[in-house]
């Protein structure tokens, strides 16, 4: 089994984009607020990058049976990029997506058991089972597979504050996290449409009935044309009415690196008809997504000075 095709299987730099995610939020923005406080976070490092360690794990399990199930799919839609069945068997698949899920479901409960923190164990079996489920069934449900898969990235925000009583009930902060769970569902819910409309050929062929075969092409793509001006517009009310031009770092950041391509996305969305324009702008959207997470290293820049 080749490193290589292994960690195309799971998916590497995703996985450590939400790596950096929770990294980021936890010591680029809770524990230096905190600190500033004076008011210690209570996990220790230790237990927080165990933490880290169970999320991307469970995420690897779920890139992982995604693939299996998608296997006759991407052979139509992405025939370059299958690995299973080519270069990895479906036996050994199998066997590193149990390997992958349970390491991370007992992880959390080590975690709830030795840490003391409530419910994890029991919220990444639930993730676990939500990321089975949906790529077995749920993602051929018109929009439901997309909620699940948006909900649970704003679910890997919360659960860096899950765990700290003081971020919850710390209003700036925990607004601060609220805020960036919204836009990590939002952007993941339009990416998730935009996905759907370049594998429709395929995911028609296999008989999956995505958003796209429920409503059409038109339609989907006009709702994440609204969604993402939705999504523009809150960004744009969050910057005015925290008057963050009095931070001019963050304030330029933010609008350079997310409004403006953010922009040049809905254009991009209207105007594109084929496969080959629906993978430029899911590229698009995920690396605007990469700039709204080291946006977290500017407010902690700004903070610093």
């Amino acid at each position: 089994m080749s490193i290589y095709k292994l960690f195309q299987l799971i998916r590497l730099p995703n996985l450590l984009l939400l790596g950096l995610l929770q990294l980021l939020l936890r010591f680029a923005l809770a524990s230096p607020v905190m600190m500033l406080e004076g008011r210690p976070l209570l996990l220790s490092t230790e237990e927080f990058l165990l933490l880290v360690i169970s999320c991307m794990l469970i995420a690897a399990g779920g890139y992982i049976i995604n693939d299996i199930e998608d296997e006759s799919i991407d052979r139509i839609n992405r025939p370059e990029s299958v690995v299973i069945g080519k270069y990895i068997s479906s036996g050994q698949a199998y066997w590193l997506y149990f390997a992958f899920t349970l390491g991370g479901i007992l992880i959390g409960f080590y975690l709830s058991y030795f840490a003391r923190i409530q419910y994890i164990g029991t919220i990444n079996a639930v993730t676990s089972g939500l990321l089975y489920f949906y790529a077995t069934s749920y993602k051929c449900i018109p929009l439901l597979g997309n909620l699940i898969i948006a909900l649970l990235t704003a679910l890997a925000v919360f659960i860096v504050a899950f765990p700290e009583p003081l971020i919850l009930n710390y209003t700036d902060l925990f607004s601060f996290f609220t805020g960036f769970a919204m836009f990590a569902f939002l952007y993941t819910l339009i990416r998730e449409m935009i996905k759907d409309l370049e594998d429709h050929e395929g995911d028609q062929a296999s008989g999956c009935r995505t958003i796209v075969g429920a409503l059409g092409e038109k339609v989907v793509r006009r709702i994440a044309a609204m969604l993402l001006t939705g999504t523009i517009a809150f960004l744009l009310f969050i910057q005015f009415a925290t008057r963050q031009w009095e931070a001019p770092l963050p304030f330029f950041y933010l609008l350079i690196t997310v409004v403006l391509p953010s922009l040049y996305l809905l254009f991009k969305i209207l105007k594109s008809r084929t496969k080959s324009h629906y993978k430029v702008c899911s590229m698009l959207s995920k690396i605007i997504m990469l700039a709204g997470i080291l946006s977290i290293l500017i407010f902690y820049f700004s903070i610093e000075l």
